[in-house]
């Protein structure tokens, strides 16, 4: 197992809501259910993306999707709600603790071939 994805899991460990360690299907590497599996691309994707977090007061609140670090150490894909002038994201809804963000990558083009 690489290192980036023990990471991950050390971190779905302390700070998610996981009885155990969390499984790979074996035919492909992703994990059985679908929200870690979506945490470990987001997780990825915050690594692909320049290195460090900006303060969450420099984030766009233009309904722009991008991927929040909270207070108490879990991270998520989140919007900025202009209505309720709350952040709104996977983990917590809404996100009151946010103090870091990071943009998304840039999706996939259509034109690559899949792997």
């Amino acid at each position: 197992m690489d290192k980036q994805r023990e990471a991950f899991e050390a971190w779905v460990m302390k700070h998610g809501n996981y009885p155990r360690r969390p499984e790979l299907k074996a035919a492909d590497c992703s994990y059985h259910y679908i929200h870690i599996e979506g945490e470990w691309r987001a997780w990825q994707a915050a690594q692909a993306v320049q290195p460090g977090w900006r303060t969450i007061e420099s984030a766009p609140k233009d309904g722009t999707e991008i991927f929040l670090g909270c207070k108490d150490g879990s991270m998520t894909c989140a919007t900025y709600s202009k209505r309720d002038k709350r952040w709104h994201g996977d983990i917590h809804d809404p996100c009151e603790w946010a103090t870091h963000w990071m943009p998304l990558p840039a999706a996939p083009s259509t034109k690559e071939k899949a792997e």
